[in-house]
């Protein structure tokens, strides 16, 4: 039979391309080339959608995948394993009753040592702690025993520095004087010997330093007193003294008032006296044991026109039982900082876990500007006397004492 198919001839002299029955060039075949252009080569994989790039890791799925930015940011924000399970540091407990009895809190390491030092005292284990910062009342703990012994630790206020004499050229203007440090009792008894369900906490107040005077030809102003510090009427940590205002003499320093009543005293420090020729303020007194660093007092201007610093605050002497540790307050200077500088903290050592400071630095005088202030006093330390000054002129104020304190403990 003969064939149906007819061939064709080839067009022009050149050969041309032939699919199945189709010749050609390809770019001829509109409809096939525009096919192909929609194509790509194979990829040999199976391609991920765009669509689907997370850039953080906060909603995490099996769908997305993240940027190389995404990954770097939340690995930034982790830590090295920690190779242990860790402890919250807001379960530290630093109460030195250890009266929260708790399975989850751990003490600090002070607060171990306090607990064991007691106990091995002789006085017992601590079963009530209470402070007193400001006045209130003291509620006997009712799961004491009858046999449970109380101490009651009171700290009186200290007291205010004196301000500088302002005055005329020619005459002696003397700086204030420094206040007395706080003074401290110690009571032991045995709870049934208190039969109240409480008692009364009065606590001393600081005393005020003295005004700097603001009048021609007038002496300085005395500081007030730091108040006593009483428990229920019971026991009693005496007032103390404040320092005197400057005038044409010496300023005297604030001392200690009679009135406690305790078997273990726990001393003051007495504010330092200014210079009675108007020279450079006396630095305050060493402390030894835990009694209070001498406050300083202020400088002086002397007869012939001549102004002087301010004292320094007294320190720790090395055979205290507290570390020498710092320097006291600054002295207030006539070419620089003419205001006393406040005492430093002494670190690591407390009373009755309240803070204990070096004395503070006496206010310079000063010619033709205001004198230097008396710095106040910190940790149980009296303010330091301000500097004097001549007429036209602030004299220094003296420096304010710091509140008193009270600690009742019961021990089983």
């Amino acid at each position: 039979m003969a064939s149906q198919f007819i061939k064709l001839p080839k067009i022009g002299g050149a050969s041309a391309a032939q699919w199945g029955l189709i010749t050609g060039t390809l770019s001829s075949q509109s409809d096939l080339q525009s096919a192909l252009n929609a194509k790509q080569n194979s990829l040999g994989f199976t391609p991920e959608n765009v669509a689907n790039k997370a850039t953080d890791l906060t909603s995490p799925d099996n769908t997305k995948y993240p940027t190389t930015q995404a990954v770097s940011t939340a690995l930034s924000g982790k830590q090295d394993s920690l190779g242990f399970t860790p402890e919250n540091v807001a379960n530290k407990d630093t109460d030195t009753t250890l009266s929260a009895n708790s399975d989850a809190k751990y003490p600090s390491q002070k607060a171990v040592k306090t607990y064991i030092d007691f106990g091995l005292s002789g006085k017992g284990r601590v079963v009530d702690y209470q402070v007193f910062n400001t006045s209130g009342t003291w509620v006997k703990p009712t799961d004491a025993s009858a046999s449970a012994m109380v101490e009651i630790v009171l700290m009186s206020g200290s007291g205010g520095g004196g301000s500088g004499r302002r005055g005329a050229p020619g005459t002696v203007r003397t700086g204030g004087a420094g206040g007395a440090g706080a003074q401290g009792v110690r009571y032991f008894c045995r709870i049934s010997d208190l039969p109240d369900a409480s008692y009364s906490v009065v606590v001393g107040a600081k005393g005020t330093g003295g005004a700097a005077v603001l009048t021609d030809d007038t002496n300085g102003a005395q500081g007030s007193v730091g108040g006593s510090t009483i428990f229920g009427g019971l026991v009693q940590s005496g007032a103390v003294g404040a320092g005197g205002g400057g005038s044409t003499a010496a300023a005297s320093g604030g001392t200690a008032a009679n009135g406690n009543t305790g078997f273990f005293t726990i001393g003051t420090s007495t504010g330092q006296p200014s210079s009675g020729s108007g020279g450079t303020g006396t630095s305050g007194g060493n402390a030894l044991s835990i009694s209070p660093c001498g406050s300083a007092s202020g400088g002086g201007i002397s007869s012939t026109n001549v102004a002087s610093n301010g004292g320094g605050g007294g320190r720790y002497s090395a055979s205290s039982m507290i570390p020498s540790g710092p320097s006291g307050g600054a002295a207030g200077t006539t070419t620089g900082t003419a205001n006393g500088g406040q005492g430093l903290l002494v670190s690591g050592v407390t009373l009755f876990g309240n803070p204990i400071y070096t004395g503070p630095g006496g206010g310079a005088s000063k010619l033709g500007a205001a004198a230097g202030a008396g710095a106040d006093g910190l940790g149980n330390c009296g303010g330091a006397g301000g500097g004097a000054s001549e007429n036209g002129y602030p004299s220094g104020k003296g420096g304010d004492g710091c509140d008193g304190w009270a600690v009742v403990i019961v021990y089983s």
